[in-house]
């Protein structure tokens, strides 16, 4: 039997880890307005851009924790992040220049459709410390383009391909895990774009997969969520 202690699945060193005060993550959602419109997202997009005053109080959270830290995490989410590259930049740049007064170690990630993720934001980000990504895909061209789907109604693969391609071409010290997402619908074209990957990106330290089932996580679609997750369904 172990001599390490558990509570509810977590030993007793991550718990008096998360409880630290050298250590402070803080998760912001700078704007929940999104490009995409996913056909089992749960999201309302009713909310808009961070405000001004939201803005500057997290600054202030940020100016007062940070004198006695040893590392600080930015998590970004959305809606989809990158709609507000001022507020992510603004605030970046803020945590950055206190990180670097203080020697903490500054660290971001971004949850992120990716289409958006050009070379000249990613290379921003990266100044930054914003540099790990969660971009998801379902499945290759065909499959994806059907459930994921930009806000105007056209499909997304080329272009998000496009960025990770290019991202790849470059020096930048970044990470980015491919979110796939598994459906009853999608087998085939999983595994086409794991060929595709192979033959590209797998030789790349920089990126990784990872496999995960869509879920119902709420909101108002959710014929399209049993559709996708029940066996043999009418296809989209």
């Amino acid at each position: 039997m172990s001599n390490v202690q558990k509570v509810k699945g977590f030993s007793r060193q991550h718990l008096a880890n998360s409880l630290t005060n050298k250590k402070f993550q803080l998760i912001l959602f700078p704007t929940e307005q999104c490009n995409f419109r996913c056909v089992y997202c749960y999201e309302d997009f009713e909310i808009g851009k961070m405000p001004n005053w939201l803005v500057e109080a997290t600054k202030t959270l940020i100016r007062n924790k940070i004198p006695k830290l040893e590392f600080l995490s930015l998590s970004w989410f959305g809606g989809e992040p990158l709609l507000a590259k001022d507020i992510l930049f603004d605030i970046a740049e803020y945590s950055l220049s206190l990180a670097e007064k203080y020697g903490c170690k500054l660290t971001g990630d971004l949850t992120t459709n990716g289409f958006l993720l050009d070379i000249k934001t990613l290379t921003r980000l990266v100044e930054l410390k914003q540099n790990s990504f969660q971009i998801s895909i379902d499945g290759d061209k065909e499959s994806h383009d059907k459930t994921r789907l930009t806000r105007s109604g056209r499909g997304s693969f080329d272009k998000i391909w496009t960025r990770l391609l290019d991202a790849a071409n470059t020096d930048l010290g970044f990470s980015i895990t491919l979110r796939v997402h598994v459906t009853d619908l999608n087998h085939e074209s999983v595994l086409k774009f794991c060929e595709r990957y192979d033959q590209t990106l797998q030789k790349d330290n920089r990126f990784n997969l990872l496999f995960q089932a869509i879920t119902n996580l709420g909101g108002d679609n959710q014929k399209v969520i049993t559709d996708l997750t029940s066996k043999n369904p009418p296809f989209i």
